[in-house]
């Protein structure tokens, strides 16, 4: 399925106040750096997406191609898609998409610096497996086998740590073995224990700070769900406490998978962190 075009028609998603008095017409679109985000699903990035796109007035925009199920392969950049959207402006463009070589060629040859946001790899997979156990199918790049709802919740968890864990490792490597491009890594702990502070390192990054001062009372409006909407946050640590301990090992194994250089540091990073 390739989605090709820019999202629009969400009410919180539409131009702000703030972008009139800010952006306007003293800076013309064409000058708005577009910011591209990629994440580990279940990471609360959809938060920041929607509280950029607010407070910027910019578009949420997607240019991916979904390939292959869940634990084999997730979202790609599609070449085609990203040869027209890419030099537009003012877009949020948010996936999970894998730090590839192509990916890698495309967001350098149009100047783009990723934002990547990572999370514990067992909160995560927690957090999945309550999405999945609800029936919810409409996220690209998720896949289940038909016989879910009739495993036990230890099967669910070993069966996610076998079949979908190891695409945690290869996002994070990807982006972490990058040395051509610069980028900006945001830890969902530290992001919210501190959303200003965390919204002004992806405005500095992108440089669109220099267009503008942006105060952190701002800030602080736009980071509030609009009326009616909530923002879920989800309770660090639990993966430790709720994952049986058969499946922490299946997921520690795939890490140190990787080699003993790499495999004991995303241990480190993606599961004592």
């Amino acid at each position: 399925m390739l989605i090709l075009g820019v999202r629009t028609g969400v009410k919180e998603l539409r131009r702000s106040y703030l972008t009139k008095r800010m952006l306007g017409a003293a800076i013309p679109e064409a000058d708005r750096p577009n910011i591209f985000l990629s994440a580990f699903f279940r990471s609360g990035s959809t938060h920041i997406k929607i509280t950029l796109c607010r407070l910027l007035g910019y578009r949420p925009a997607s240019a991916v191609i979904s390939v292959g199920g869940f634990g084999n392969d997730s979202h790609q950049i599609n070449h085609n898609a990203a040869q027209v959207l890419f030099p537009l402006a003012a877009q949020v463009f948010h996936h999970h998409t894998l730090g590839t070589c192509g990916t890698q060629t495309l967001l350098n040859l149009y100047k783009l610096k990723p934002v990547i946001m990572m999370r514990n790899v067992l909160d995560s997979m927690v957090s999945l497996r309550e999405l999945l156990s609800t029936g919810e199918r409409q996220h690209l790049g998720i896949f289940y086998p038909p016989w879910w709802r009739t495993m036990s919740e230890e099967e669910q968890f070993e069966w996610l740590a076998s079949n979908v864990s190891n695409w945690y490792f290869v996002f994070y490597s990807t982006w972490n073995l990058t040395p051509d491009l610069d980028v900006h890594h945001i830890w969902y702990d530290d992001f919210y224990d501190d959303q200003v502070k965390g919204i002004r390192g992806i405005l500095d990054h992108t440089e669109i700070g220099r267009l503008g001062h942006v105060s952190d009372e701002t800030i602080k409006e736009f980071l509030d769900p609009q009326p009616g909407g909530r923002l879920n946050v989800g309770i660090s640590g639990r993966g430790k406490e709720q994952m049986p301990l058969s499946a922490i090992k299946i997921v520690k194994q795939q890490a140190m998978s990787w080699g003993k250089e790499w495999g004991p540091r995303m241990v480190e990073q993606l599961i004592e962190r």
